[in-house]
């Protein structure tokens, strides 16, 4: 009976929560929206910021590389949010410990590294 009630939630709660997933209807939470409107000062009202996210001290600013970052993706991917969701998915798998993630982050390492090359000469 326990396993059953157990069984019964937890298929509950992933129907429920992947119904937003599957419908791409991303739910974006303060940081993320905050986000998204500094990509969209950007890119389409063309208002390039010195000043990245705030921080939880008051007058105290990251730096800007990281809307700069979102702006790319987003800009490539016709203004979708989700094109912002994948690189985020991309540095999360980099500090995964699953062995298949690792296996295939080891297989990729040749492209990975040449893209941060690239990336690196733009950036300085």
């Amino acid at each position: 009976m326990n396993l059953f009630l157990f069984l019964v939630i937890l298929i509950l709660g992933i129907v429920l929560r992947s119904q937003e997933t599957i419908s791409r209807n991303f739910v974006f939470l303060i940081d993320q929206g905050r986000d998204m409107m500094a990509v969209k000062s950007i890119l389409y009202d063309h208002h390039l910021t010195l000043i990245g996210p705030y921080t939880s001290l008051q007058g105290v600013f990251q730096g800007p590389i990281w809307y700069y970052l979102l702006s790319v993706f987003t800009f490539l991917f016709g203004g979708d949010p989700w094109g912002s969701v994948g690189p985020l998915g991309v540095v999360t798998a980099t500090f995964s410990n699953d062995p298949h993630i690792t296996e295939s982050m080891e297989k990729s390492a040749p492209i990975l590294l040449m893209g941060g090359g690239v990336f690196l000469l733009f950036l300085f």
